[in-house]
């Protein structure tokens, strides 16, 4: 349930997305080695922004999001660009889309 905690995996990057390019979907995920239960907002890997927009869809789709959510959504993605801009483990192209979804933040106010 959107807002609520749920089974989280941790550490969701491409490389463990199965997708299917004759249906043009994702079949599965794997590698839960790194599970958890907390706050779906807290799984948000993905930098660019266009992939969190997708993902924030998708929780849409399912049943709708309170405000709760959309703070803690906001939240995690604020720290986790300002962390970008902030550690040396980050690289230049980092950094530079964690400027530009912090930009884009700003600007929807």
């Amino acid at each position: 349930m959107p807002g609520g905690k749920t089974l989280l995996h941790g550490d969701l990057k491409d490389e463990h997305v199965l997708y299917c390019d004759r249906r043009q979907e994702v079949t599965g995920l794997i590698d839960f080695g790194d599970a958890y239960i907390s706050h779906p907002a807290f799984d948000i890997r993905w930098p660019r922004r266009d992939d969190r927009l997708a993902i924030l869809d998708g929780y849409r789709a399912e049943a709708p999001v309170n405000d709760g959510f959309l703070v803690a959504w906001r939240a995690v993605q604020v720290l986790s660009d300002m962390a970008a801009l902030t550690s040396p483990r980050f690289g230049a192209e980092r950094r530079a889309q964690a400027r530009e979804n912090l930009t884009a933040m700003l600007r929807e106010g």
